[in-house]
């Protein structure tokens, strides 16, 4: 199952979790236009049972976006994941 997972931090911390791209956006960008958040960031992530007793988890994929304000609205910018060194 997959899924978009989203997080707004700066002065607050906030997260969430979307069945939809563009709902994950909406609520990440939602905190920093009402001045509760500076920076969002919204990856989808896979739905996974992890580890040796099954425990529910999500592993991220690298796929998303980052946002931050740009005047009186939000700049969103394609996600880079840094290679493993």
């Amino acid at each position: 199952m997959l899924l978009w997972l989203w997080d707004a931090s700066g002065p607050g911390q906030y997260h969430g979790v979307a069945d939809d791209e563009a709902r994950a956006r909406q609520a990440a960008e939602a905190c920093i236009v009402n001045g509760q958040a500076a920076v969002a960031r919204v990856e989808r992530a896979q739905f996974v049972m992890d580890g040796w007793f099954m425990h529910p988890a999500y592993r991220r994929t690298g796929i998303g976006w980052t946002a931050r304000r740009s005047g009186r609205g939000v700049c969103w910018a394609a996600l880079t994941v840094q290679a493993a060194s």
